[in-house]
């Protein structure tokens, strides 16, 4: 969440930059939006289901994006993943004015999809987009030991992750990691990260706070 006049405060700071009136942030340098919240909820059930539930909140930091990207595979299923679109929601947050979105989803291989949010006209600053929608993964194998790992492309006010396993979870960790496109690579603990993480029976809940351009991975092991 996030108050109203932090948020207008924060459109007026991009609007001066798109200006040329003030510098951009360095964090803010290497991105196209700013993520107010990300909510991911993984569910896997004992028939191999995964089903992965998204949020996004965000604004843009410059004007002129014509569409926004989030891309699903996963190397150990053997079909495509499902996607469904719960809504894509696009307005003016000065003068309330609800505006155009589409959604598409376009097959990029035989095991990966990519969502695309298309905005016409082109995305500007002092708009907001609000999306959400779920990818399924069928036959997802069951391990004793695997791992989720959440990619941080943006900076985010706030993070949510909840993973729902099949099995009581006999224990659990989760570290700062780098995220390639097959495997992550490196493992750090969380030093300087405002967050909580939380294990219950068969539920892990991971938050954060104000993070950038990072990867975070869960690890766990199921009991036998």
């Amino acid at each position: 969440m996030i108050r109203k006049r932090d948020l207008l405060s924060l459109i007026e700071y991009f609007k001066r930059v798109e200006e040329g009136k003030e510098k951009l942030d360095e964090k803010f340098s290497l991105s196209n939006y700013y993520h107010i919240t990300n909510i991911v909820k993984a569910n896997l059930t004992e028939k191999g289901n995964l089903r992965i539930t998204c949020y996004l909140e965000f604004i843009p930091i410059k004007s002129g994006i014509k569409e926004t990207l989030m891309g699903y595979t996963h190397f150990e299923v053997n079909n495509l993943p499902i996607a469904k679109l719960i809504y894509l929601k696009r307005e003016n947050v000065l003068t309330n004015e609800k505006l155009n979105t589409y959604f598409e989803i376009e097959k990029k291989s035989d095991h990966e999809i990519i969502l695309k949010a298309k905005y016409e006209p082109s995305l500007r600053v002092g708009e907001r987009v609000k999306w959400k929608y779920s990818v399924l993964f069928k036959n997802y194998p069951i391990m004793n030991e695997d791992s989720y790992t959440i990619q941080v492309g943006s900076p985010t006010r706030y993070i949510k992750l909840l993973i729902y396993l099949p099995r009581i979870i006999k224990n659990a960790e989760v570290y700062k990691t780098i995220a390639g496109f097959k495997a992550t690579t490196g493992k750090s603990p969380l030093l300087t990260e405002k967050h909580t993480f939380l294990i219950s029976n068969n539920m892990i809940k991971l938050e954060l706070w104000d993070v950038h351009h990072s990867a975070y991975k869960v690890e766990w092991k199921l009991e036998e």
